[in-house]
């Protein structure tokens, strides 16, 4: 059996709540739309930690030349 643990991104959410939102969405959406709005969410997720971990590494290689002493690369190439 699935332990709650496993689905603790879900909140308080147990077993029972979690069929019953599969079985609500199956009944709305069909059973033949589901892995393509799966396979959508995946996308979203992958694009949106991809663009976040980008993210911190402009920040990293921001802060590293500024304790070099160096501007950002952005104010540099605005001003020229």
């Amino acid at each position: 059996m699935i332990s709650a643990s496993v689905f603790g991104f879900f909140g308080g959410l147990g077993a029972w709540e979690i069929a019953a939102i599969i079985i609500v969405l199956g009944m709305i959406f069909g059973a033949s739309r589901i892995p393509e709005i799966g396979a959508n969410l995946g996308k979203g997720i992958k694009n949106f930690r991809k663009s976040f971990s980008e993210a911190e590494a402009d920040d990293e290689q921001q802060s590293k030349q500024l304790d070099e002493g160096q501007k950002p690369q952005e104010e540099q190439t605005n001003k020229e």
